[in-house]
């Protein structure tokens, strides 16, 4: 599954559970959180814009600005309407984790965005592969990435990575031009079980395969699949 790392405010009275009404808050705990891990940045002080009868447009306003760079903010209760501002800034309203712990609270619910995400990205990947078949040359170029990846060379980002790893999964089984079922056979192991040894055998074969593929072949590749979308998943 591919981890997600996100920015989450959380309306707290005391900091430890997710205890306060939205409109009621006077300062937001900002954490960035992972599916294995959160950390306190900071609080936020804020004016809270519930007054009783009436609300304070100039409170709400001063909280949207505070919280606008998080992915979502945690709270007890919202209102249909702070709900509706909050989303029209791209900030989620969560509620579902009312007075539970802080931070498994929010692993719990990062978790779920990471499966989510891992989901769609898998789904998007069949899809291009299914509208843009690679022809054999290409299916080599996809596996030499896959063994700069497994032996720690690549510096794809971690997110670009995960495509690459889904596109060989889905195109291994295709006919290569030059590489054969021994590498495959390598990729495997090494995914079951990566140690020193199958380490080093990664580098030479994927520094072989580097040698077979021609540069412009692999740039042509490269560029195909930016341009072509594989990265683009929304």
């Amino acid at each position: 599954m591919s981890d997600v790392t996100v920015r989450l405010a959380v309306a707290s009275k005391e900091g430890l559970a997710i205890s306060e009404h939205f409109g009621h808050a006077k300062r937001f705990w900002i954490y960035e959180a992972t599916s294995v891990q959160c950390r306190l940045l900071e609080q936020r002080e804020v004016e809270h814009y519930c007054l009783g009868n009436h609300s304070s447009k100039t409170a709400m306003a001063g909280i949207l600005e505070s919280i606008k760079d998080c992915y979502a903010v945690f709270i007890a209760k919202i209102g249909d309407g702070p709900s509706e501002k909050l989303e029209a800034i791209g900030v989620h309203p969560v509620s579902q984790y009312a007075y539970e712990a802080i931070e498994s609270s929010l692993l719990a619910y990062v978790s779920q965005l990471a499966q989510e995400r891992a989901d769609m990205k898998a789904q998007h990947v069949a899809q291009w592969v299914q509208g843009h078949p690679l022809k054999p040359a290409h299916v080599d170029c996809a596996t030499a990435v896959m063994l700069k990846i497994l032996d720690g060379k690549c510096k794809m980002t971690e997110d670009d990575k995960s495509f690459m790893t889904l596109l060989y999964d889905a195109v291994k089984q295709c006919q290569g031009a030059l590489l054969g079922d021994d590498i495959h056979h390598l990729i495997a192991d090494a995914r079951d079980r990566l140690n020193d040894e199958r380490r080093n055998s990664l580098y030479e074969k994927r520094v072989l395969a580097e040698t077979m593929i021609s540069r412009p072949v692999m740039k042509g590749f490269k560029t195909m699949i930016r341009e072509q979308g594989l990265f683009d998943l929304l």
